[in-house]
């Protein structure tokens, strides 16, 4: 399904949110550490930028109302007059915290995303245009609160800065950005604008707002964000750091290995109805060890483990028609490695791992993936690993499309797999996986790491009692006891990171 040009502009530019979201001002926010001085002139500076915001809304209103669009006109009032009860929360954050408004001085960073406000207000007439400028700051501050409270939701005991979260994580807050947000997608329709002619000013705007939040003085000095920085990092492979499965190219390498397209034709037919008929029982298998009503109670350790015992044991049978069926025989080394080229991997993994590698971690592979080969084929540049994977077995030069034996083939193995990690490990390990055959090594893990959007591992994790949380609230949580059967949810490699390691500039 096709995002909304708004949401395809915020996802353009996930990267700049995420960078305000573990910046220190913000993590100082929702930790309580912020010094009072630099939430003093934060508040100071946003009172000053929020009249100009409320004028740019009062600009779209009147253009609105001079093309006949009453209802437009009407919106962008109400969001003016959300910007007038922000003004009023800010005036009784000045008031608790001694902020004499009047004397307000505009910072440059407050400046420069006012001019920008004006400017683009002043020259143009296409509506679009304007929501795109002012739609980043709404979505952002939503994103943020939201964040903060689902990342630790119980907050931080007598932190003072937990209204400022609490307003921004509020359904109203998020109310008046999905209205303005309406109104980007509706008039860049009617204006026939598209998210190209749109990009450039909301892109300026996000950069302003990062901008913004690092103007605010001492706050680098003064506050620290804690981060994870493993000592043991192991990750998944198939849809972890890549973008798709890659078991249906591994045995399309085995199959462009015969000799005739009769061969290949036929090898292939029999590949589609067994895959077909895998997914139907992998449904039917899951179902049947689903607990009673769909569980939904407290975390429940013992049946989760049954549970993965029975999802394991069909996993490992699942390999048997696989090999009988030589669906991976006759392929050599070389065609694997050569078919792992055209492996996509996620956007930012490999940077990833290489700034896990350079900071001295450990790094493990841990895989259900057939192929070592076509595994290290794929993380040619990536820095040295430990690879804890299934294998095929080679005679002469070709795969014979048995595995060896005492692979691993579901949760269970992996869980193994991270104990011994674990156990080596000296500190901090975090596992990043994805998909049910990684639920039980995450849990291991000192910190696991969900990416992707696997609906089978979720509704496993609902019935179970496992709580998933934003990965920015392993951050916050840093330092505390760990909280049993808590998961926390990646919105993409650049977030990994960013817990790992923090923003490098």
């Amino acid at each position: 399904m096709a995002l909304s040009t708004a949401a395809e502009l915020f996802a353009r530019s996930h990267a700049v949110a995420l960078k305000c979201l573990y910046h220190p001002f913000v993590y100082g926010l929702a930790s309580g550490k912020l010094p009072q001085a630099a939430f003093q002139n934060y508040v100071g500076q946003d009172f000053f930028f929020l009249h100009s915001f409320s004028d740019a809304y009062i600009k779209a209103g009147s253009i609105a109302r001079e093309k006949g669009d009453s209802k437009g006109a009407e919106k962008f009032a109400s969001l003016a007059n959300g910007v007038a009860e922000e003004l009023k929360l800010h005036e009784s954050y000045a008031a608790k915290w001694g902020v004499d408004l009047r004397k307000v001085e505009a910072q440059e960073a407050t400046l420069r995303y006012v001019r920008f406000l004006q400017d683009t207000a002043a020259s143009q007439q296409r509506i679009s245009v304007i929501c795109a400028a002012m739609a980043p700051c709404m979505r952002l501050y939503a994103f943020l609160g939201q964040s903060l409270q689902k990342g630790l939701p119980q907050g931080v005991e007598g932190n003072p800065y937990q209204e400022w979260v609490e307003s921004y994580r509020s359904e109203d807050f998020e109310g008046l950005a999905v209205t303005l947000e309406e109104l980007l997608n509706d008039y860049a329709q009617q204006e026939s604008t598209t998210v190209g002619d749109l990009e450039e000013h909301f892109n300026k705007a996000m950069d302003l707002e990062f901008a913004f939040f690092d103007a605010q003085p001492g706050v680098r000095d003064s506050v620290s964000v804690p981060l994870l920085d493993p000592k043991a990092f192991a990750v998944d492979f198939d849809q972890t750091i890549t973008e798709e499965d890659t078991s249906a190219v591994i045995a399309a390498a085995s199959r462009d290995a015969l000799p005739s397209e009769e061969e290949r034709a036929a090898r292939n037919s029999r590949w589609d109805a067994l895959a077909e008929g895998f997914f139907a029982r992998y449904e039917a298998q899951l179902q049947g060890l689903m607990p009673a009503g769909g569980g939904r109670g407290g975390y429940d350790p013992e049946g989760l483990g049954k549970f993965c015992e029975g999802m394991s044991k069909f996993d490992r049978e699942a390999l048997a028609p696989v090999e009988k069926g030589g669906f991976l025989s006759g392929v050599s080394k070389d065609a694997l490695q050569a078919a792992a080229k055209t492996v996509v991997l996620r956007p930012s993994s490999l940077a990833t791992l290489h700034a896990a590698g350079t900071r001295g971690a450990k790094l493990h592979v841990v895989s259900v993936n057939w192929s070592q080969d076509f595994i290290r084929g794929a993380l040619a540049g990536c820095p040295q690993f430990e690879l804890h994977s299934p294998d095929l077995v080679f005679e002469s030069g070709l795969s014979t499309g048995r595995l060896v034996p005492e692979g691993i083939a579901g949760s269970v193995d992996k869980e193994q797999v991270l104990d011994g990690i674990c156990a080596a490990g000296g500190g901090t390990c975090v596992y990043v996986g994805d998909s049910l055959t990684d639920v039980l090594a995450l849990l291991r893990a000192d910190v696991g790491i969900i990416v992707g959007s696997s609906g089978s591992l979720r509704r496993v994790c609902e019935a179970f009692g496992v709580s998933l949380r934003p990965l920015i609230g392993s951050v916050l949580s840093a330092g505390g006891e760990r909280e049993k059967g808590v998961l926390y949810v990646a919105l993409s490699w650049d977030d990994i990171s960013l817990a790992l390691y923090g923003a490098t500039q």
